[in-house]
């Protein structure tokens, strides 16, 4: 409400600037449309005077050249007078027809009627004067000047000077006149400017008392998401805690004695969750009345407040409520959660506390965390759930590959046994056709073995159960052994494979057979790359601060493979590869234990590959390695 008055007084201050701005304006277009009009007027007052002031010079003239006329004796002299007696008279005609056409204004009429009659009479008198001196009668000329002509000219005279006077007048009543409405235009002016200041200075400062008002608000605001942020961001802390930290938070930002966390299923009585503080007065929490009413949904807003202000339409039950609860303040929120139960956030205080907007805002924020906490707890539950199950499937798994592997191996090894001493029999007979339908079901079976072997070794990662045999063995001896063995394999490959030492390798702690393993795996999967033609194995011995490391480096020349391919080498995807050649359910395996293997034994193995040219694999050993502890995932 507050906001909605400071903005409609700032609409009307706006509004009152720009009224005074327009009025400013009409006055100033006032005061030069009245400056122009008293401009008109005083030109036409001064041509008013130029032209009487023409009449007086030429009446002058006029008398000048009738009083040289009866003067001079010269017959041409006396006609040079006359033109121009005749010249100032034809001015003297023009400038009064000019003045009675155009510049005679009320002020000057009554000197005009006046003067009419006088300059009519001189007119007569100076035609007379003329007659006689034209006859040469120039004393009775002399005579008429003087008795009669040179009165009558000293009143013309003496009207024409009254018409000038009054025409001055007149000029400087409408100067004073235009001044004095200029300095009221001009005091009425600076009066609106000083008032359009006064009121944008009243704008100006409720606008900066409310952006102070606005910036303390966000700071305080601030302050209290960085106090809940914090409160429940502090490591080790349970979901509880969390919550209870709120509740206190809450209690302490709106000033209220007690909050609540309730729950409430669909028409079932509402329960406690949680309270803060914990010794918190019974009344409220053992009132289900109030608390069936809280969880009750509200049609009308989202958040219930309560106090002494406050007209909710069910105020009298929420008052008979609180009453019994001891409580006259209380404000409450539903919280947006994803289970199907209905939680409410309630806060309240026995004195009344004042609940404003910012109030509303605060507990809206408060709601939003612990419906994040509830949601977050529903999702750990059910992902605890689902981890049991998968833990209890995996386990039931990894036991029933363990059991089925070993029930496999025995059958497979006499099966095995038996394609053996059926081969030598028939080497016996000379049978070559079923010779070579025996040798491709004895390499079958081996394939078969290893397979399973592998699986083996698969169940025994994951479930933490394969054993590192670590003794001394001489390293050099362990490579020629693992070269002897891979002879005949590689020779019936068409293979070349050869064996580099680089320095003395020495004596090392470690499971021999792990190594051969891992070797074996490589070297398998090198010689089933497109277009292989030589497998190398380098070996070297580096020494360190925390002990010797040896290196083992399986080289091909073959076409190499792919970064994806590369990226996904160690992991059982069963992905088809990019050139369209599905790799082996058995070279993934392989591959996968190898990885396993290598870290279990103290270890790693990098691989990098160029295109069209090499792989190279790098075996990483520690030379005095402890067994590792601990279930590794074989598909990790």
């Amino acid at each position: 409400m507050h906001s909605a008055r400071t903005r409609s007084s700032i609409g009307l201050g706006f509004f009152a600037i720009a009224a005074l701005f327009f009025a400013i304006v009409a006055i100033w277009l006032s005061t030069v449309s009245n400056t122009n009009t008293y401009l008109q007027q005083l030109n036409q007052g001064e041509s008013q005077r130029q032209l009487v002031f023409a009449m007086r010079d030429a009446a002058h003239q006029r008398n000048l050249a009738l009083f040289r006329m009866v003067a001079l004796q010269d017959v041409f002299a006396r006609d040079s007078e006359y033109l121009r007696f005749k010249e100032s008279a034809g001015h003297f005609i023009a400038a009064r027809q000019q003045l009675l056409e155009h510049y005679l204004t009320e002020d000057t009429v009554e000197h005009w009627h006046r003067l009419k009659p006088l300059i009519q009479h001189s007119e007569t008198l100076q035609n007379a004067i003329v007659e006689l001196i034209m006859e040469d009668n120039n004393a009775a000329a002399l005579a008429v000047i003087e008795q009669e002509f040179i009165p009558t000219q000293r009143d013309v005279s003496q009207q024409l000077t009254n018409m000038l006077g009054s025409a001055r007048e007149d000029i400087v009543a409408k100067l004073n006149s235009a001044r004095d409405a200029t300095q009221t235009h001009y005091h009425i002016i600076l009066l609106l400017i000083l008032l359009a200041t006064s009121i944008g200075y009243l704008i100006a400062k409720t606008v900066l008392r409310r952006n102070d008002e606005a910036h303390n608000v966000l700071l305080r605001k601030n302050r209290q998401i960085s106090a809940i942020n914090t409160a429940i961001s502090k490591p080790h802390t349970s979901l509880e805690e969390q919550v209870n930290i709120i509740l206190r938070l809450g209690c302490e930002l709106l000033s209220m004695d007690g909050g609540l966390l309730l729950e409430a299923h669909l028409n079932t009585p509402a329960t406690v969750l949680d309270r803060y503080p914990k010794d918190l007065p019974p009344p409220i929490v053992n009132n289900q009345k109030l608390l069936n009413y809280l969880v009750k949904p509200s049609e009308k807003s989202a958040i219930l407040v309560f106090d002494s202000t406050s007209s909710d339409c069910n105020s009298d039950l929420l008052s008979q409520a609180l009453q019994e609860s001891e409580n006259t303040s209380l404000i409450a929120t539903p919280l947006n959660t994803s289970k199907s139960t209905h939680h409410v956030v309630v806060f309240t205080r026995s004195k009344n506390v004042p609940l404003n907007t910012e109030s509303t805002e605060l507990l809206q924020l408060l709601g939003n965390k612990l419906a994040v906490l509830l949601d977050q707890q529903e999702t750990l539950e059910r992902l605890q759930d689902a981890k049991l199950a998968a833990e209890t499937a995996n386990k039931t798994k990894t036991a029933f590959l363990a059991n089925i592997t070993h029930e496999l191996r025995t059958p497979l090894h006499r099966i095995i046994h038996h394609i053996e001493s059926l081969y030598e029999k028939l080497a016996e007979q000379q049978q070559p056709e079923c010779i070579a339908d025996v040798n491709k079901i004895q390499e079958s079976s081996q394939q078969l073995c290893a397979l399973i072997s592998n699986l083996l070794d698969v169940t025994q990662l994951e479930s933490g159960n394969m054993v590192m045999n670590h003794q001394q063995l001489d390293i050099e001896a362990l490579l020629r052994d693992t070269q002897n063995d891979l002879n005949p394999q590689v020779t019936q490959s068409n293979l070349q494979f050869d064996t580099y030492i680089l320095n003395e390798l020495g004596n090392m702690h470690c499971d021999a057979d792990r190594i051969r393993q891992v070797i074996h795996n490589l070297l398998s999967f090198c010689g089933k790359l497109p277009q292989p033609s030589k497998i190398s194995l380098t070996a070297w011995r580096e020494p360190s601060p925390e002990g010797d490391w040896l290196y083992l480096e399986v080289k091909d020349t073959a076409n190499g493979i792919s970064k994806k391919q590369l990226n996904q080498l160690f992991k059982l995807n069963f992905t088809d590869s990019p050139e369209g050649d599905k790799k082996s359910i058995h070279q993934e395996i392989r591959l996968a234990i190898t990885k396993k293997v290598c870290e279990l034994l103290g270890g790693d193995i990098l691989a990098e590959s160029h295109p069209h040219q090499s792989t190279i694999f790098t075996i990483c050993l520690p030379c005095h390695a402890q067994p590792h502890s601990g279930v590794v995932s074989a598909t990790a």
